[in-house]
């Protein structure tokens, strides 16, 4: 009789615990990647990369011109002589050319090749640019995640100790109905409860702060219920080189730097066209000739701008991209000094946390001893319940305090993984 209302119970309970989710700092940082809206420059950067790529390879095409003209002039060309039986053609003086003319690069000096290679080249660096600020959204997610995981850690340890409490409330709440306790015992330990009400509720509204955070950054659903696993950092006693992303997008300027170098080195080359003019005029390429006729011209033309050689510009644009390069190499450098400060800090933080740590372990062996007598003597009668109070107040602080400690090492540990790009 009592199954219509026990598997509802049973559902309930079923699709409550398939509703809790359990979140790795990995899978959010990952997320984090796709969702933030400075990932959605990738694919943009990469269609105007290849419509640049495409519009330069048009340079290899014939251009094509189709030209026309209609011209009256004030005397044309005659024959200042009279020969017997020869009456010489007499040209109009209006005039007509409609021309088809086609040029066909045949080298251009590498022109186009060198400015394929800088289009390239600066396309990386804007994509790189975009790495560099999704990889610095790390650092803000690192903090909200172990600000929710001290969070969840004290208000598991307040409601440890909520449990004990309440259980020992119940027995001195006994005593005092059987007239051997004062009522003011339980309200002791009444008021003590609301204080550890108070400090989990807070602790509660912290961690789903932080969560909203990580929500709104990742994308994911993140609710209440949710636990987080504390990640695994990464090996931070063997110091290796850095691979941060910003050190790619030095690089990446240096060769963008490089590329415009080799364009203006294109600008001092021969060019040379195939050249080809489908004509239909009057008069033709025959001027003695008054009648409408189509021609053909084809050929070869060459062009050097020998300018480069003795204006000096293309030295002072070499010069500026020197500069432009030295001044990479010098932010390289700042990045690389601040990033070894930061290495340094976060080391010491790690080895100091440790043994602040070793401290709390034995502190906290010490208070729970503590707190176990005072509650062998508070059933006793030998302890009031202000003091036993008092001593599991002591003993939960000692965990708590432990608890920061163990996050900031944490917290500590992903940050200098993060400071060396291996997160």
């Amino acid at each position: 009789m009592y199954k219509p209302l026990l598997i509802p119970w049973l559902l309930l309970l079923f699709f409550r615990a398939n509703s809790q989710q359990v979140h790795t700092l990995e899978a959010l940082l990952a997320a984090a990647n796709n969702h933030v809206p400075t990932a959605q420059q990738i694919p943009l950067i990469e269609a105007a990369n290849r419509a640049a790529l495409a519009q330069l390879k048009a340079n290899y095409l014939p251009q094509a011109s189709l030209n026309g003209q209609a011209t009256w002039q004030s005397e044309v060309t005659s024959l200042p002589i009279q020969l017997p039986n020869f009456e010489a053609p007499t040209l109009s003086k209006d005039q007509y050319r409609f021309t088809l003319d086609l040029v066909q690069p045949i080298w251009d000096g590498g022109q186009t090749a060198r400015q394929s290679d800088l289009q390239s080249a600066q396309s990386k660096v804007e994509q790189q640019r975009v790495e560099v600020d999704r990889y610095a959204l790390r650092e803000q997610m690192i903090q909200l995640y172990c600000a929710a995981l001290l969070a969840q850690k004290q208000a598991q340890s307040v409601g440890a100790t909520q449990k004990d409490i309440a259980a020992r409330r119940v027995r001195m709440q006994e005593q005092v109905n059987n007239g051997t306790a004062i009522p003011a015992n339980v309200l002791s330990f009444d008021a003590r409860l609301l204080e550890l009400e108070q400090l989990e509720e807070e602790a509660l509204a912290r961690r789903a702060t932080a969560l909203d955070g990580l929500a709104l950054l990742s994308g994911n659903n993140l609710s209440p219920s949710d636990s987080l696993v504390p990640p695994t950092p990464a090996n931070t006693d063997s110091p290796s080189d850095s691979q941060r992303p910003e050190l790619t997008l030095f690089g990446l300027q240096q060769a963008s730097a490089k590329a415009q170098e080799n364009v203006i080195n294109t600008r001092n080359m021969p060019r040379i066209n195939a050249i080809a003019t489908l004509g239909y005029a009057r008069p033709g390429l025959n001027f003695l000739s008054n009648e409408f006729q189509p021609y053909a011209i084809l050929g070869v033309n060459f062009k050097w701008n020998l300018a480069g050689f003795y204006n000096g510009i293309p030295q002072k644009e070499k010069q500026q991209l020197q500069i432009q390069s030295e001044r990479i190499a010098l932010q390289r450098e700042q990045f690389l000094l601040l990033n070894n400060v930061k290495t340094t800090q976060y080391t010491r933080d790690i080895e100091r946390i440790r043994k602040t740590l070793d401290r709390d372990n034995a502190i906290v062996r010490l208070r729970e001893q503590v707190s176990a007598t005072a509650a062998t003597q508070l059933e006793n009668g030998v302890l009031t319940p202000s003091e036993y109070l008092t001593e599991t107040t002591n003993a939960t602080a000692a965990l708590i305090n432990k608890h920061v400690h163990e996050i900031q090492l944490l917290q500590a540990q992903l940050m200098l993984a993060f400071v060396n790009g291996k997160i």
